[in-house]
């Protein structure tokens, strides 16, 4: 598998933990990673800067992942937009697609699994 150098990735997460593991992954194969904690600071990212792909975590405070991503596609945002979340069950997965996400994986998320999945939306 290709490595993700010059990709450009938006992490919204409000853990800590997590966004430390995700960037560690992202960054150790090459990815340029930028962390925000909710859906608002996610909105005004994506309005200032272009991503390659976004990891979206869904339950959040502020603005949640749903509505952030509702709002970063009414912005016009048409690439990847991958939900992270602990929310397993096939309504949750339905409800991200409608929201806008290409696709819905559930946490915890090992990093080859990661990396597959950021690969395929980026066919590298």
């Amino acid at each position: 598998m290709s490595k993700l150098n010059g990709v450009a990735i938006l992490v919204v997460e409000d853990s800590a933990e997590v966004n430390a593991m995700l960037q560690r992954f992202l960054e150790a194969d090459g990815a340029t990673v930028e962390v925000v904690l909710n859906g608002k600071e996610a909105v005004a990212a994506v309005a200032r800067k272009d991503f390659d792909l976004i990891l979206m975590d869904i339950q959040m405070p502020v603005m949640d992942g749903y509505l952030a991503t509702q709002n970063i596609r009414i912005q016009g945002f048409r690439r990847p937009i991958i939900a992270v979340t602990a929310l397993a069950k096939e309504e949750d997965r339905h409800r991200a697609i409608e929201a806008g996400c290409d696709a819905h994986v559930i946490k915890p998320i090992s990093r080859e699994l990661l990396l597959e999945v950021v690969r395929r939306y980026l066919r590298r």
